[in-house]
């Protein structure tokens, strides 16, 4: 589709949005997910910002669902790993997401079994932050994924 074809940044946020008002009437969101985790992946299209941090915060309301409480302890560190400066407008926490990344490793290799659903919707998140701008970011990203794949 052409560019004048696609939803503004405050559309998909509002929708977002919206979805998560309505999440605590879903009975099993289970065969969104999926679709949802991808939304976290890399590309031209890529959710940012307040977009992503929409996505995250739906994520979180969908974890408190009985049949999807697997997903609290992922969402919790997808909002670490897409932290925003409170201090600085527009500006990654830095420090917050490093931390993320590093807390994900430790638990990871000290951890026997990791579930495979937890790890999936952590993957795609390490993906998109491996096309960041900022080395240490990055670098980091690709340690917890390089612990993932070994």
């Amino acid at each position: 589709m052409r560019e004048a074809h696609r939803l503004r940044d405050d559309a998909k946020r509002d929708i977002l949005d919206t979805i998560s008002a309505l999440a605590p009437f879903l009975i099993d969101a289970t065969p969104h997910l999926t679709m949802l985790f991808m939304l976290l992946l890399p590309g031209r299209r890529a959710l940012d910002g307040v977009v992503r941090t929409s996505l995250v915060k739906l994520l979180m309301k969908l974890g408190e669902q009985p049949k999807t409480k697997w997903l609290q302890a992922p969402s919790k560190l997808l909002l670490s790993l897409n932290a925003w400066s409170t201090k600085r407008v527009d500006e990654f926490d830095y420090e917050e997401r490093l931390k993320a990344c590093e807390l994900f490793s430790k638990s990871f290799t000290t951890m026997q079994s990791y579930p495979t659903r937890q790890i999936h919707v952590v993957l795609y998140q390490l993906i998109h932050t491996l096309h960041e701008d900022d080395f240490a970011l990055r670098r980091s990203a690709l340690d917890s994924v390089e612990k993932l794949v070994a």
